[in-house]
């Protein structure tokens, strides 16, 4: 479930070495996937969209692997089954779950908010986005929630692709003191400065506690302004996994030993 990178090498190994008597289904909600490595690159401009995508049919095809295009949302872990939208059930004798995390969010209207995962939503409404650019004037405000490595490294991105429009004001709000929360003091100065001098406004100590129409508010009491905002703060599990009845940890990702099993 799920056409993590893990996954796919593995789809790659069973084409090359087939496992006897072994019938391989993989489950993804999109026919095809963007390579996550290149999409800072891809958002920036430095890659074309058609570039990174991996067409999964093309290659379960190839691989003699099932694939099953749909949203897996429930597991029946008692009695083997995968629920998937819109069709029936699928009975399994094994399952691997490779369905990344998500985003926290905060409470309130989600309207015109998006995630940073999936990525090819993400990367789709970004073409939305330039699309107002080129056709008004008018400020545009983009907020990215969370000031770790994502959240900074998007932001630069973003603001590389879009640069030719001075009405696009960037904030990253960043619920933690500096930026880069765990990296050395240098790469978060460098980080800082950088930002900077792109012209992203960088709000530290500025922690989400609400959304209300196309303002948020942080825990300092400052409203932000925004036309977009996208969440890219720290990750939770996926909403398949907390609503089973699998083995997991007081943060809701899924428990497993040394050799990654539930």
């Amino acid at each position: 479930v799920g056409a993590g990178n893990a996954h796919l090498g593995f789809i790659r190994m069973h084409q090359m070495n087939p496992i006897k008597d072994v019938q391989v289904t993989l489950i993804n909600e999109t026919g095809v996937i963007p390579y996550s490595a290149m999409v800072p690159g891809t958002i920036g401009g430095d890659y074309q969209l058609e570039e990174i995508t991996i067409d999964l049919v093309q290659l379960c095809a190839v691989a003699n692997v099932r694939l099953v295009v749909s949203r897996a949302e429930k597991l029946d872990c008692t009695n083997n089954l995968v629920f998937c939208e819109g069709r029936a059930e699928l009975r399994y004798d094994a399952i691997s779950l490779g369905l990344g995390s998500l985003p926290k969010t905060a409470p309130g209207n989600q309207q015109n908010t998006i995630s940073m995962r999936p990525l090819l939503p993400l990367m789709e409404k970004l073409q939305t986005i330039e699309s107002q650019l080129q056709n008004s004037d008018n400020p545009f405000h983009l907020v990215i929630v969370g000031g770790g490595a994502s959240g900074c490294e998007l932001a630069l991105a973003i603001q590389k692709r879009f640069a030719k429009f001075h009405h696009l004001q960037i904030t990253i709000l960043q619920g933690n003191s500096t930026l880069l929360n765990g990296f050395n003091a240098k790469a978060q100065i460098a980080f800082l400065q950088l930002l900077n001098d792109r012209g992203i406004e960088v709000s530290l100590n500025s922690r989400v506690t609400g959304i209300h129409e196309k303002l948020v508010s942080t825990d300092s009491e400052r409203k932000f302004p925004f036309d977009i905002l996208i969440w890219a703060t720290n990750a939770e599990a996926h909403p398949l996994i907390t609503q089973s009845n699998l083995a997991k940890s007081n943060i809701g990702f899924l428990r497993v030993n040394k050799q990654l099993q539930s």
